[in-house]
């Protein structure tokens, strides 16, 4: 019998559609002792500025101290002209020091801004099904 795509990947972080001018948002933390990887995805609208966007991690859930950036695991910045793009960045647990990861997106001041949104899913989850992770901001699951 085959599973279901919401028993083998989780909605663990997000970025809630906004515009976004002069700031920094970032993703829930994903538990990584819970997933074998992860998927973070970041879709960018109208912009009239640049967006920079990186995979953090921390042993701590709140991200409070410990912070440090994930090697490699960053987008090439996002230029005033990259309208209506989306970007991919892949984590397996095994690249973590920490057990925590997040994706942290800063914009820069423009004129507007950038509209951006993002969503991060765990992948390969160690206990099934990962949509038992899924973010309260689930509503429904079809299958």
């Amino acid at each position: 019998m085959q599973s279901q795509p919401s028993e083998r990947a989780a909605v663990v972080g997000k970025i809630d559609p906004q515009l976004v001018d002069n700031a920094t948002k970032t993703t829930e933390a994903v538990d990584m002792a819970k997933f074998g990887s992860a998927l973070f995805i970041l879709l960018v609208g109208a912009t009239d500025i640049t967006v920079d966007a990186k995979l953090e991690e921390s042993n701590a859930f709140d991200f409070g101290s410990g912070v440090s950036d994930i090697s490699g695991k960053a987008i090439g910045q996002a230029a005033a002209t990259d309208d209506n793009k989306v970007w991919i960045i892949n984590l397996k647990a095994e690249e973590c020091s920490k057990r925590y990861v997040r994706l942290k997106v800063t914009t820069g001041d423009g004129a507007s801004g950038a509209y951006q949104a993002a969503v991060a899913l765990g992948l390969d989850p160690r206990f099934g099904p990962a949509s038992d992770d899924d973010l309260t901001a689930v509503d429904e699951i079809v299958t």
